[in-house]
C-alpha cells in the first residue's frame, strides 16, 4: 500500500551541532522508556529523527527525553518529557471494602486518558457541584477518588439476551463480563472447582452437544502456574485455599485448535473479589487439551511459556514505541493475553481429565487484507516485541494474531474497530531463549567456562537465525516492507529544532 495512507509517523528532526561526537547505539542515553526497553515518546511529537554523525547520511530516532539527557543542544519548544504509565482497562473487578489488599489502588478507577484516548470526565463540567467534586478529586484525596469512581459505575440489570453473556444492558448502558484486568495476587485462585455437566474437561476432540443438564459432580483442580513465593512455604497455613469456580458449556466453544479446544467459560471469582456484573461473575477463555500425550505435553509447554512472560507483555502503556527495524512509531499495546492460571486435576480422575488453561479473551483472527498500513505495522510490531523479550513464536500464521474493538480503556459500547486492540495467541510451540540457555547449563554440567560460553553462543546463534527467518515471514504476510530512515526523509521534514 502507498505510504501516503499512513498518518502516524515521525514528523520532526533534531539538528546536530557541527563537529559533534558520533552516536553509538550501545551507549545512547536511555531517556524515559517503557519496560520493554524500546525508545518511547508520549506522543509522536516526542520522537525525532537525528543524525548519528553530523552531516552524514546515517540517521536514527531518539525521543525528547533522550535528547534532553544527551545535552548537546536543548529542544526549545516549551514541552517537557512525560513519564510512561500503564493504561488500565475499563474497570470491571471490585475488591470488597472490608478486605485489605496492597493492589487495591489499581482497581475501581477509570484510566485518565493519554495520547490514545481522552480522559473520562468525573462529573458534568456544566454542573457547579460537579466542578467542585472534580476539584476535590484532583486534589490528591485517594479515598475520595475511589468512592467517586465507584459511584460512577453503571448499575446493572439482568441480561436481555441470555446468549449475550459477555455484555449486559443496564441503567448505565452496557457493560461486559469479559475479564480484561490482572487478578490481584492475593485473590489468584489456588484451587478451581469446575462444574462440567457435559464432560468437556476430558478434552475429547469431538465436543458433545447440549442435551438437558446432566448431573455430574464438580471436578477439583489445583493451580500449577503461575507459581508464587507462598506456594513454596513450609509453614502450614490454617487458611483455606483461595478458590474460584468455573462453568464449562459446550455452546460456548469459540475455537478448535490442533491440540486443544477453546471455550468461553464463566468464572466465579474468589471470596473478597467480585465484578460489576449482575451476578458478580466474569468470562475468560478456558483451553482443554486433547487426550493424546503429545497434545498434553504441548499444552503443558504453553502454560510454562505463559508463566514466564513478563507482566509488561500483557499490559498497555501510553504513548508510542520505536521498534527496530520499523521506521514508524507504534502504540505500546499488550502483546499477549493476560494469564489467569494453569490448573491440573486432583482426585481419582486426574489421569483422564485435561489440565485447564485460563486466559483473557482477545478477539478474532485478523485478515491482513482488511487492515490499514498502520494496523499491519502494529501486528508486525507484536512479533518484534515478542522477539525482543527473548521468545520465538514458531507458529507465525495470521490466525494467531487476533483483534477486537478498542481501546480497552473505554466502555465496551465506546470501542471501535477503527482503533482495534491486537494480541498474539497460541504459544504451544514457542521458545524461551533463556530457558534454552538454562538447559545448556544443566545438560553440559562439567564444562569449562570457555566451553560453556561456546555452547551458549550456539544457542543464541540459532535463535537469532530463526528470529530473522520468522520476522521475514511475518513481514511478507503483512506486506510491511519497512525500510531505513534516510537523510532524505530528514530533509523532507519541515519542523526542526
Amino acid at each position: 500500500m502507498p505510504e501516503a495512507e499512513r498518518t502516524r509517523s515521525i514528523h520532526q528532526r533534531w539538528d546536530r551541532v557541527p563537529g559533534g561526537k558520533s552516536l553509538n547505539q550501545y551507549d545512547a542515553p536511555r531517556g524515559k522508556r517503557t519496560p520493554n526497553g524500546a525508545v518511547w515518546g508520549h506522543s509522536t511529537d516526542d520522537l525525532f529523527i537525528i543524525q548519528r554523525i553530523p552531516d552524514a547520511d546515517v540517521v536514527t530516532c531518539w525521543s525528547r527525553s533522550m535528547i534532553k539527557e544527551f545535552g548537546e543542544r536543548p529542544i526549545d519548544d516549551g514541552n517537557e518529557p512525560h513519564e510512561p504509565r500503564v493504561r488500565r482497562p475499563y474497570p470491571l473487578l471490585k475488591i470488597d471494602k472490608d478486605v485489605e489488599c496492597p493492589e487495591s489502588g489499581m482497581y475501581d478507577h477509570f484510566d485518565e486518558g493519554s495520547e490514545h484516548g481522552d480522559p473520562i470526565p468525573v462529573k458534568d463540567p456544566e454542573d457547579a457541584k460537579g466542578k467542585e467534586e472534580e476539584k476535590r478529586m484532583n486534589s490528591g484525596d485517594t479515598k475520595a477518588k475511589a468512592e467517586e469512581a465507584e459511584d460512577q459505575m453503571p448499575v446493572e440489570s439482568p441480561p436481555t439476551d441470555p446468549k449475550q453473556d459477555y455484555i449486559y444492558q443496564g441503567k448505565g448502558g452496557y457493560i461486559h463480563r469479559r475479564l480484561e484486568e490482572h487478578i490481584p495476587q492475593q485473590f489468584f485462585p489456588d484451587q478451581l472447582i469446575v462444574t462440567d455437566p457435559f464432560g468437556l474437561a476430558f478434552g475429547e476432540e469431538k465436543i458433545p452437544r447440549r442435551d438437558g443438564e446432566p448431573e455430574r459432580k464438580p471436578w477439583t483442580y489445583k493451580r500449577l502456574y503461575p507459581s508464587f513465593s507462598h506456594d513454596w512455604s513450609t509453614d502450614p497455613s490454617p487458611e483455606d485455599p483461595v478458590t474460584a469456580e468455573l462453568y464449562l458449556d459446550p455452546d460456548e466453544v469459540i475455537g478448535v485448535g490442533h491440540h486443544s479446544n477453546v471455550y468461553r467459560a464463566t468464572l466465579t471469582l474468589p471470596k473478597g473479589l467480585s465484578a460489576r456484573t449482575p451476578d458478580g461473575k466474569v468470562t475468560v477463555v478456558a483451553k482443554t487439551a486433547f487426550p493424546h500425550s503429545e497434545h498434553r505435553s504441548m499444552f503443558d509447554h504453553e502454560a510454562k511459556i505463559f508463566s514466564s512472560f513478563q507482566r509488561h507483555l500483557s499490559e498497555e502503556w501510553c504513548g508510542y514505541n520505536m521498534v527496530s527495524p520499523l521506521a514508524w512509531p507504534v502504540p505500546v499495546g499488550p502483546v499477549v493475553p493476560k494469564f489467569y492460571g494453569y490448573y491440573v486435576p486432583v482426585g481419582k480422575k486426574r489421569d483422564s481429565l485435561s489440565p485447564i488453561l485460563l486466559m483473557e479473551e482477545c478477539g478474532t483472527p485478523v485478515d491482513p487484507r482488511k487492515l490499514t498500513p498502520e494496523q499491519k505495522t502494529e501486528c508486525y510490531s507484536l512479533y518484534l516485541r515478542f522477539h525482543s523479550a527473548g521468545y520465538l513464536h514458531q507458529s507465525t500464521y495470521t490466525r494467531n494474531v487476533v483483534m477486537q474493538p478498542g481501546p480497552l480503556t473505554r466502555h465496551p459500547q465506546e470501542r471501535s474497530w477503527s482503533t482495534p486492540s491486537f494480541r498474539l495467541i497460541d504459544f504451544g510451540r514457542s521458545i524461551n531463549v533463556k530457558e534454552k540457555v538454562a538447559k545448556v547449563k544443566y545438560l553440559k554440567f562439567g564444562l569449562t567456562v570457555e566451553e560453556m560460553d561456546i555452547e551458549k553462543g550456539k544457542v543464541y546463534h540459532y535463535w537469532h537465525a530463526d528470529k530473522a527467518r520468522e520476522e521475514r515471514a511475518i513481514n511478507i504476510e503483512f506486506e510491511i516492507g519497512c525500510g531505513l530512515i534516510t537523510l532524505g526523509d530528514m530533509a523532507a521534514l519541515t519542523s526542526s529544532f
